[in-house]
């Protein structure tokens, strides 16, 4: 009976003008947003179909995630949940259970309101994406405009990262050893780079992905930024201690931001036991893909600060996978240029010495990038 008459009423209002509207606030990956997506819609589809319409804010982007603060603090939404649904402005569904057991009723409800022959659609009580995002880009477009050459300056500094550069030096130690030339320097040297690039994107990816995440809570999302500027304040410091003890005594020593020793004597097995100089493009993507995510654990120090800014500048698809990308081409220019210079004759020798000198400069760069990308997470 109920059935039938709930039938009856979606029939007879299935010719309003005004849509029930739920806006449908979720990040990015979220566990309780695929549930909403595949349990609970389809069956709200089925009944609500036409007398509805659900508009989809991703909060991985700014603009969004602050519309979702702005009914916080309008409508008293108490908890930070990865997906929330507001109902004609004014009914709050916060949390996958929440939007399961009420999304039902409150549609209903919406519906029998508008029986009333004075009723009128609510006023939202924050303002549309793009008045609400307007006063900000406008306060922060010079910012946002730094951050794309900041990405590639940053991917360029990560690839001469002393961490990137030495253990690159002992492998062409090898090669040069083993005499390898010419089209096999060539097939080695580009299927260590493509690698390196595939492998350290898939890495930027995997953290963007966590970030994304943190994008529901608010609390989480300032915690990580706040706590990202003060490391990237320590590593400054230390990378302009590193610059200073290493030009005044050379000692590799006393080099405080440099790979564990431990991690040197893995990469370092890794290339003996896995060069072969018979399938040399293969060994050289293995190298590139073992070396490049071993290696993350010291030019990690500045790639994840990077990926931080990046959720902060609200960037989102194809423009954040473009600024990921263009982190990482930068990133293996520095390993191309090297392989070049090799294959034009540059001898072992000669490349120990640009390594050493290449230290104290990439120190510096290094430690202002750092303070750079920690200005930009405070003023974003």
């Amino acid at each position: 009976m109920l059935a039938g008459l709930m039938a009856v009423a979606t029939s007879l209002l299935a010719n309003l003008d005004d849509p029930v509207l739920v806006e449908f606030f979720r990040a990015p990956g979220c566990r309780e947003c695929r549930l909403v997506n595949t349990e609970v819609l389809p069956a709200i589809q089925e009944q609500f179909g036409g007398i509805y319409r659900i508009e989809e804010y991703d909060v991985g982007i700014m603009e969004h995630t602050a519309r979702l603060a702005a009914y916080q603090e309008a409508l008293g939404i108490a908890g930070n949940e990865p997906v929330c649904m507001v109902v004609d402005y004014r009914k709050v569904l916060n949390g996958y259970q929440a939007i399961r057991d009420g999304l039902r009723e409150s549609i209903h409800e919406a519906l029998a309101a508008r029986q009333d022959v004075d009723w009128q659609m609510p006023e939202s009580p924050v303002p549309s994406p793009d008045q609400a995002s307007r006063p900000y880009a406008q306060a922060q477009q010079r910012p946002l405009t730094m951050t794309f050459p900041v990405v590639l300056g940053a991917g360029l500094a990560d690839g001469i990262n002393p961490c990137a550069i030495s253990m690159l030096v002992f492998l062409m130690s090898i090669l040069s050893v083993a005499k390898v030339r010419g089209a096999g320097l060539v097939a080695m040297g580009g299927a260590y780079c493509v690698a390196a690039f595939l492998t350290y994107t898939a890495i930027g990816f995997g953290v963007l992905r966590v970030l994304h995440l943190s994008r529901g809570f608010p609390l989480v999302q300032a915690g990580i930024e706040s706590i990202t500027i003060v490391i990237l304040g320590v590593l400054a410091y230390l990378s302009f201690r590193d610059a200073y003890k290493f030009w005044r005594h050379e000692i590799v020593s006393e080099v405080v931001l440099q790979l564990p020793e431990g991690v040197k004597r893995r990469i370092r097995a890794l290339i003996m036991a896995r060069l072969n100089l018979r399938h040399l493009a293969v060994s050289g993507f293995l190298l590139g893909a073992g070396v490049t995510a071993l290696e993350s654990i010291c030019t990690g120090q500045l790639y994840v600060p990077v990926l931080v800014l990046l959720i902060k500048s609200g960037l989102a698809g194809l423009r954040e996978w473009l600024y990921l990308l263009g982190y990482n081409a930068a990133f293996v220019l520095p390993l191309v240029a090297v392989f070049v210079a090799v294959g034009l004759g540059m001898h072992t020798p000669s490349l120990l010495a640009w390594s050493k000198r290449n230290v104290v400069l990439s120190k510096i760069i290094l430690g202002a990038f750092f303070l750079t990308i920690a200005g930009l997470l405070h003023l974003l």
